[in-house]
């Protein structure tokens, strides 16, 4: 599972372009833009997702015509089968419902798979001018400066992420709730939702909070939303796994990220709910 240096090199400078690109036409159009809802009133879509996904096709595709890209917007389910060559995994628009809402907590989100793994990902806020990087076994970075998880042991000193996403049902809101709740119980310093999954993974992999989870109740975010940040994050030594405490996949339906120390605390906590 190693790669060229200048390969890492080539594709994690075209990630921050096509990134770039589509960042600058997210902030030009953040105050003229069509809304759609999708899957339902929560689930929203806007005209800059798809023409940041434009954007960063043409960006990608040029450069490396013989990859492909699967993107949150018009994409089937993925599965192995459909990345059977080097794919490029995109979230154009991570967060637009804070989009949508003139909060800036949004992102882009590139991912470059290869041979089972994620090789190169990138995240960037355009509207704070944060640009996450990672290429495998090269560390993560902010802004091309070294990044790392917190060191934080104690659970109660921990700050911690949670994203409700589109789950709606009364059973999930239930069991959403119940997670929160088991937090707060176990004495936690404070709780988060940013609305930008991307985001919150690499906030863990900066250091900035100690730990993020999604999936008690069917609200796990797709694998455009995971791929990018997944590299980030482990780059930076955080772990990455599964609620149930199984390895994570690119496909996994439930995530937590956390600083090391707190894995087992967290999912002490979280388990009964799960």
């Amino acid at each position: 599972m190693t790669h060229d240096t200048a390969d890492l090199d080539r594709w994690c400078d075209a990630a921050k372009a096509a990134a770039a690109a589509a960042g600058e036409y997210i902030v030009k159009s953040s105050t003229s833009f069509t809304v759609a809802t999708k899957a339902n009133h929560s689930d929203l879509v806007t005209s800059a997702d798809l023409r940041s996904q434009e954007i960063i096709t043409s960006e990608l595709l040029t450069r490396f015509p013989d990859h492909a890209l699967l993107g949150e917007e018009g994409a089937d389910e993925l599965n192995t089968a459909s990345l059977n060559k080097p794919t490029w995994i995109v979230d154009p628009v991570d967060g637009t419902t804070n989009f949508v809402h003139s909060i800036p907590e949004v992102s882009v989100s590139i991912g470059l798979w290869i041979d089972d793994h994620i090789a190169v990902g990138v995240v960037y806020n355009p509207f704070r001018g944060e640009m996450f990087s990672a290429s495998l076994g090269r560390g993560s970075f902010l802004n091309d400066t070294p990044i790392s998880v917190s060191n934080q042991t104690d659970l109660q000193q921990a700050v911690v992420i949670g994203e409700f996403g589109y789950e709606r049902s009364p059973e999930g809101i239930d069991r959403m709730m119940d997670g929160v709740r088991r937090l707060l119980n176990a004495n936690i310093r404070s709780y988060r939702v940013f609305g930008s999954g991307a985001l919150d993974m690499c906030y863990c992999a900066a250091g900035r909070v100690d730990a993020v989870y999604t999936g008690l109740a069917g609200e796990g975010w797709k694998p455009w939303d995971y791929a990018a940040a997944w590299l980030i994050a482990q780059e930076s030594n955080a772990h990455v796994g599964s609620l149930d405490g199984s390895e994570f996949s690119l496909f996994s339906k439930n995530m937590i990220c956390c600083t090391p120390a707190l894995r087992e605390p967290l999912l002490t906590v979280l388990r009964p709910t799960f």
